[in-house]
């Protein structure tokens, strides 16, 4: 993947875009951009990276991300069926203005608009209430379609069902490290199947194996062994989600060396083991 910054909306209005995503896959790279996105997945499942957050997605997943928080959906091909397809909404941060921001009305909001900086995952009846929303969005224009994008910022303000996707710690890379991140996120994603020695990894990077890891850590709070078996639980998760194959073999399959430590990892990651993972999205169907 190579490093791209997005400064522009997908239409000519000033202040917000709405579109339909339509291609063979996911092709947008590893990018950040200057603007609020509001992306419904409505075919392709893969792998998600938002910030320092490596997971699964599938169709039905909507996020919420703020300006400048790096992000990318990775198709998984053996796994897809069909086109890739989304609806993304896009918004200039200075849509509300700053003067209606500043009104007591639109507090919500502006808290709303400051935790979509880690990036949001809704969940819920909210989840569905927007969902049908956005995909109205794609009928209506001018005024109309105006007040309804105000209409959603405010069921998600309101209604709180969301998570955030970025960690607390999270911090985003300056402008001249996005090319290196870019780099190091690429190669693991291409190779957490397999061993990735921190000395391999490095010369990606083009750092010492020692300035690396402390690279990982500032940039991610967390070790680089724990930050690519994020990668590997990632789509552990889709695995469990989708194949009836018995764990230990999708243990392997992700790149762990052993199922203890698999199962120590996917617990610290997840709060529940892979079984219990996997029974409670059976449960959920």
């Amino acid at each position: 993947m190579e490093p791209i910054l997005i400064d522009h909306l997908p239409q000519a209005a000033p202040l917000y875009g709405v579109k339909l995503y339509e291609q063979p896959t996911f092709t947008m790279p590893w990018h950040m951009h200057d603007f609020y996105e509001l992306t419904l997945i409505l075919n392709g499942c893969g792998t998600r990276i938002v910030g320092d957050s490596i997971d699964s997605f599938y169709p039905e997943d909507l996020l919420l991300l703020g300006p400048r928080l790096p992000h990318v959906w990775k198709d998984d091909l053996l796994e897809s069926t069909g086109p890739a397809r989304a609806i993304s909404l896009q918004f200039a941060s200075s849509f509300p203005d700053a003067e209606l921001l500043a009104a007591p009305q639109m507090r919500c909001i502006s808290r709303l608009l400051e935790q979509a900086g880690r990036g949001l995952l809704l969940t819920g009846p909210l989840k569905t209430l927007t969902r049908d929303k956005i995909h109205f969005l794609l009928g209506c224009d001018g005024v109309r379609q105006l007040l309804l994008i105000l209409e959603i910022l405010a069921d998600i303000a309101e209604s709180g069902e969301y998570v955030q996707v970025a960690s607390e710690g999270y911090v985003t890379p300056e402008a001249a490290e996005t090319q290196r991140w870019t780099r190091i996120n690429g190669y693991i994603l291409k190779h957490f199947r397999r061993s990735l020695p921190a000395n391999e990894l490095a010369q990606v990077a083009r750092m010492h194996p020692s300035s690396l890891g402390r690279y990982v850590k500032r940039t991610t709070g967390m070790t680089l062994p724990q930050y690519i078996n994020e990668f590997r639980i990632g789509h552990a998760c889709r695995l469990l989600a989708i194949d009836n194959r018995p764990v230990v073999e999708i243990c392997f399959e992700c790149g762990f060396q052993n199922l203890s430590h698999f199962n120590r990892c996917f617990r610290r990651s997840k709060e529940a083991s892979p079984t219990e993972y996997r029974k409670a999205l059976r449960r959920a169907v």
